[in-house]
């Protein structure tokens, strides 16, 4: 799904949501901005969950119910686990925060020693922080619980008294989150629930099997964004990693464009309306709004349908430094191979004028329609060509970029430069049922069916681990037969068309003609019938051997074929 945000006050959120109604957006949610009253920081407030009567005197449902009526779903932030030293809480419930080892609070926020982390490692402080997380979702209605993380981590320096003993807080802190979110998950099962963790917290597999999303990153600034946009997408699958743009600094280096591309390979997150910084009376631009409905349709119609069961791949795995320079090459390929999605972006230095890039998640075998995005180009070529010749591109200046589709023959390729808002909301007009229908599709989307079989027969599964996706097999063509199906579609195409597809401009060289081009490349027809003579040849050598390698062509139902997932 794609995600936008707001906070503020009831009339300005509404608005937001006008402006985001019939764009694409599936979810719009308040960010830290609705519990505590104008010129109090947000964090000082934290503990104390009521809604702020003067931002939202009606109660947040209010503004719920606006977003169903406008075919968005409705999502909440929250940080349980803090206790700011002006909230009402830090009063009521202060004993319940880590103790150190020198038997002080040594967190609290602004004010040192009043307030802090929550000690979940106490049952009494897990139980409360528990209640106040299943009271606020049972008030406002969410379709979505954006959980964060902001405070030191100080639980492995800090203890309980357990039977006569000093006990460190850090296993049992993390043993009762675990147990909290289970329960959460289990009694609110429509309920998405987002990690956000100050922007990179908590991504290992044990937390992150809990949630829909994580929040990898609150430095959304090129070109460090897109080194962790590959790093991550190493340690997590795609589909559970965030990418935002638009604020947070991600307008101030690279173009549009490169940042909307990084999101293609992951979840993506845009503020729109009246995001951070973002005046009401501000006029949106109507290129750039142009080239933002653009991705939004491609992430809808084309990376949405194999995104959660998709195979990524990094041609470039090892970036160095905070800054990193070169280039950064990103694959995400359909599990079937049918469709992919290729990206490249030049970092911080311009580099060399040009680069050859091949697809590696392809069928060799097969022909497939290209386009690219820059240029709007669209040919067909050979899955051989792709994958072991590859396209010459010209990468362009420093933090610019180039996206390559590629789809199964005949197929049609998205539109180019929408100009027009996407109007096939995941949600529209629904009620309630429905909206509940559709919550439940988009934070399930995890975790299909299909994923929790892979999961039963993982590696992780048997070492105590959930994570949502880290296998899928590959499958592998026969060497021999493969070899024979190419030579004849070499020779059969041609019969079936006049002319070599065209090439993309100044892109790659020109293919050579074929067989049934009648006579108009020397040596066609012979190249043609020298393929196919030696490709039966290789079929008689392989069944002289009482090979079944022919087998190998089409896996068995299921799919449940010999290979991995490969990651790199």
């Amino acid at each position: 799904w794609i995600e936008t945000a707001g906070g503020g006050e009831i009339n300005l959120d509404k608005e937001c949501v006008d402006r985001c109604a019939g764009h694409g957006y599936d979810i719009f949610y308040i960010d830290a901005g609705w519990y505590f009253p104008q010129g109090y920081d947000c964090l000082a407030m934290t503990g104390s969950w009521e809604v702020d009567k003067d931002r939202y005197p009606n109660g947040i449902r209010e503004l719920r119910d606006y977003c169903h009526e406008k075919g968005l779903l409705f999502g909440l932030w929250m940080e349980p686990e803090r206790i700011g030293s002006l909230s009402p809480a830090a009063k009521t419930h202060g004993d319940f925060v880590t103790k150190g080892y020198n038997d002080k609070n040594n967190g609290g926020y602004p004010e040192q020693g009043v307030g802090g982390l929550g000690d979940l490692s106490r049952p009494e402080a897990a139980q409360w922080v528990e209640d106040e997380m299943a009271k606020m979702i049972e008030q406002s209605g969410v379709d979505m619980f954006r959980l964060d993380f902001n405070h030191v981590y100080n639980a492995p320096y800090s203890y309980n008294l357990r039977d006569g003993y000093l006990e460190n807080a850090d296993y049992r802190y993390n043993e009762n989150f675990a147990a909290i979110m289970r329960r959460l998950r289990e009694r609110f099962p429509d309920v998405i629930f987002e990690n956000c963790a100050s922007g990179g917290g908590r991504t290992d597999l044990g937390a992150v099997k809990y949630f829909s999303h994580t929040w990898v990153t609150d430095n959304p600034v090129s070109p460090r964004s897109f080194d962790i946009t590959n790093g991550m997408t190493m340690c997590l699958p795609p589909e559970l990693i965030d990418r935002l743009i638009t604020t947070m600094g991600a307008h101030s280096m690279a173009d549009l464009d490169f940042q909307l591309r990084q999101m293609l390979f992951v979840r993506p997150t845009a503020h729109h309306g009246h995001g951070i910084g973002t005046p009401m009376d501000a006029v949106e631009n109507p290129q750039q709004q142009a080239r933002i409905w653009h991705f939004m349709d491609l992430y809808k119609n084309f990376v949405t349908p194999f995104i959660e069961t998709s195979k990524i791949y990094h041609h470039t795995p090892a970036l160095d430094g905070e800054n990193s320079r070169g280039l950064g090459i990103l694959e995400l390929v359909a599990a079937d191979s049918s469709r992919a999605m290729l990206g490249v972006f030049r970092l911080a230095d311009g580099g060399d004028d040009g680069l050859t890039v091949r697809f590696k998640g392809i069928d060799a075998s097969k022909r497939y329609l290209v386009r690219t995005d820059n240029a709007g180009e669209q040919f067909e070529l050979d899955g051989r060509v792709l994958k072991y010749e590859g396209l010459r591109l010209a990468p362009g200046t420093s933090l610019t970029s180039e996206l390559i589709l590629r789809f199964p023959k005949g197929e049609r390729a998205p539109a180019q430069g929408l100009s027009a808002p996407w109007r096939g909301s995941s949600c529209g007009s629904l009620e309630r049922k429905e909206r509940t229908s559709a919550a439940a599709k988009i934070r399930g989307a995890a975790r299909p069916p299909s994923i929790a079989r892979r999961r039963e027969r993982s590696p992780l599964s048997a070492a105590g681990l959930s994570a949502p996706r880290f296998s899928a097999h590959v499958p592998r063509l026969a060497g021999n037969m493969g070899y024979f199906l190419r030579a004849r579609n070499y020779c059969c195409r041609g019969a079936r068309r006049q002319t070599a597809p065209a090439p993309a401009r100044g892109c790659l060289r020109r293919m050579p003609r074929h067989a049934g081009c009648a006579g108009k490349t020397r040596g066609g027809g012979v190249r043609a019938g020298l393929s196919i003579l030696f490709g039966f040849a290789a079929l008689l050598l392989t069944f002289r051997r009482k090979s079944v390698i022919i087998t190998a062509i089409k896996p068995p139902p299921g799919g449940k074929c010999a290979g991995i997932r490969r990651t790199s």
